[in-house]
């Protein structure tokens, strides 16, 4: 099985507080994987989810916007992204960022 940063690559997060939005892009190594779902959460400084979603059948390279509900601009937040393949989890990878905007 590949390394987690193999698997998931070229993760960048773009933050719009004024709409609540967190829009995510993301490359997956399609050549080991097939029919590949990514779950995508963000959580507090905390742990605690603030927003999720999954792409089922995921393409090579995805993008998502997630809504986060009255978090404060400025603040570190995680966001994780899973890949699974079938039954089994194949990647994991979790990222720090600011909700501010760029």
């Amino acid at each position: 099985m590949p390394a987690a940063e193999d698997t998931i690559q070229g993760v960048s997060v773009a933050c719009r507080p004024e709409r609540g939005w967190v829009t995510i892009m993301g490359r997956l190594d399609g050549a080991t994987l097939e029919y590949p779902v990514v779950e995508l959460a963000v959580l507090s400084p905390e742990r605690e989810k603030l927003a999720e979603t999954m792409i089922v059948d995921a393409p090579p390279e995805f993008q998502m916007t997630l809504h986060l509900h009255d978090v404060p601009v400025g603040v570190p937040l995680i966001l994780r992204v899973e890949v699974h393949q079938g039954d089994s989890s194949v990647a994991l990878r979790e990222y720090s960022f600011d909700y501010a905007p760029e």
